[in-house]
């Protein structure tokens, strides 16, 4: 036996994640949920902090998700100035019907 395969009685054994969130993982990243994909990515990084696969995706989903939320918010503050400027043709248009 090789002293590479022995396991040392000193160290625990590293916790391994379950395969089913790893492929819960996977799912939520070709669904394209973000959140989702991050959340689950944390969770494996905690248990597994040398999982290369999660490891090179969680800086790629934290910056979508970064520029998700910046998309957003320009989305919302556009819809307000657009619902503000749409209320005043509705003041002028009943104007004109009196």
């Amino acid at each position: 036996v090789s002293p590479h395969t022995m396991v040392d009685p000193a160290r625990p054994p590293r916790e391994q994640v379950p395969v089913v969130v790893l492929q819960q993982f996977l799912a939520a990243l070709q669904a394209g949920d973000i959140d989702g994909a991050i959340s689950l990515g944390e969770s494996i990084l905690r248990a597994e902090p040398s999982n290369a696969l999660v490891r090179k995706a969680m800086p790629k989903l934290c910056l979508r998700r970064d520029q998700l939320a910046v998309l957003r918010s320009s989305s919302a503050e556009a819809g307000e100035e657009d619902e503000d400027g749409s209320d005043d043709d509705d003041d002028d248009d009943d104007e004109e019907d009196g």
